[in-house]
């Protein structure tokens, strides 16, 4: 589901649609409808899975990281900065 995540642009519009997705799947892992009225904080404390949106950031800070990291003297340098500009 977080495919390619590190180039993102996240949005808030997208974070909730990331969320609201997360939240049908674990209903659809545990098989509990809506109409069980249980919360998506119970789901997520019975399916023990991480915030999707958090994991998307965590990973686009770690890839930003390795970016940084590079060395200035390498000659692809130019085009990988170009391709983390955000």
């Amino acid at each position: 589901m977080l495919y390619g995540c590190e180039t993102w642009a996240l949005t808030k519009t997208m974070e909730v649609r990331l969320t609201k997705t997360q939240c049908r799947m674990e209903r659809r892992i545990l098989r509990v409808r809506l109409r069980d009225r249980r919360p998506n904080t119970w789901l997520q404390g019975v399916t023990k899975l991480n915030d999707i949106v958090e994991c998307a950031r965590r990973r686009k800070r770690h890839s930003a990281a390795k970016v940084a990291a590079l060395d200035p003297r390498d000659e692809d340098l130019d085009a990988r900065r170009y391709l983390t500009c955000w």
